[in-house]
């Protein structure tokens, strides 16, 4: 399709509603990733093709864009994989989020000056630190997110067959409760977010259904009110992203909003849900 073939067909668009615009204006696609995590080297190359966007996204001055590796900010949903647009800044307000150039290193975090006049590079994770400003530091503020643009998931064959098989095939009772599965591995989760290695483990067994996170956090409340870190709805909800909504024996470090450490510790929980379930 032509460009005069295109605009004929969004000027019979055009109306009192709708002011559509060709996405012609070129923004470089940098060849780097910002570390939504530990400040590290990030390059001032752009790749050879260019991202388009609409004319109207000039009025947020983008100038470049930036893929996400690191989950420093998952708690606002920026995840690994996300692509940022940036607007070229040299300065930010308050929970701006910003790449930023800390003694050489880039990172992305979110912008604060708090009431002593302290400035903070705060992260959306708690198992990353803040990190305070001080004047012997060189900081730049490179530029500010104007948007985050998410790749649509695709559902693998995989998957689908088994959602499929499964639903043709009857449910069997399951031989055990989860109550006692719950109390049982409860001392081994040390982070609310943990708690979705257990709710994965329950569906898996068929005790909970797909998206039940509000019952599961009402189970696990009632049974072990004393735990330092209970869950919440709208932390499964957040957390039940990539391999973490797939059966357990399809998770992969490569495809889980954590990793390291941090993703085998998961996957321990949920392995020990699952033997613990045998045993009764």
């Amino acid at each position: 399709m032509t460009d005069e073939e295109l605009k004929e067909i969004l000027g019979e668009m055009k109306g009192d509603v709708t002011n559509p615009e060709l996405c012609n204006i070129p923004i470089p696609d940098m060849n780097q990733a910002v570390r939504a995590g530990t400040p590290t080297v990030c390059g001032d190359t752009p790749r050879d093709e260019c991202v388009f966007l609409s004319k109207s996204f000039l009025n947020f001055g983008v100038t470049f864009t930036l893929d996400v590796i690191g989950d420093s900010m998952m708690d606002i949903g920026i995840m690994p994989g996300d692509k940022l647009q940036i607007k070229s800044c040299p300065y930010a307000e308050d929970g701006d989020i910003v790449v930023a150039a800390l003694d050489g290193d880039f990172t992305l975090k979110a912008y604060f000056r708090d009431e002593d006049g302290q400035c903070w590079l705060v992260p959306a994770n708690e198992v990353y630190k803040p990190i305070r400003l001080t004047e012997d530091m060189d900081m730049r503020i490179l530029g500010k997110v104007v948007k985050v643009i998410k790749e649509a998931p695709r559902y693998s064959h995989t998957s689908m067959m088994q959602v499929l098989r499964a639903a043709q095939v009857p449910v069997s009772k399951p031989k055990c409760t989860p109550e006692p599965l719950i109390c049982k591995v409860a001392p081994m989760v040390h982070t609310r977010r943990q708690w979705i290695a257990v709710y994965r483990a329950l569906v898996d067994l068929r005790f909970l259904k797909e998206e039940m996170f509000r019952t599961f956090v009402e189970m696990v409340t009632d049974l072990v009110p004393e735990h330092m870190h209970l869950p919440t709805v709208e932390l499964m909800r957040r957390m039940n992203v990539q391999c973490f909504t797939k059966p357990i024996d399809q998770w992969h470090p490569d495809k889980a909003p954590v990793s390291g450490y941090r993703y085998e510790e998961y996957l321990k929980i949920a392995l020990a849900v699952k033997a613990e379930s045998g045993k009764r």
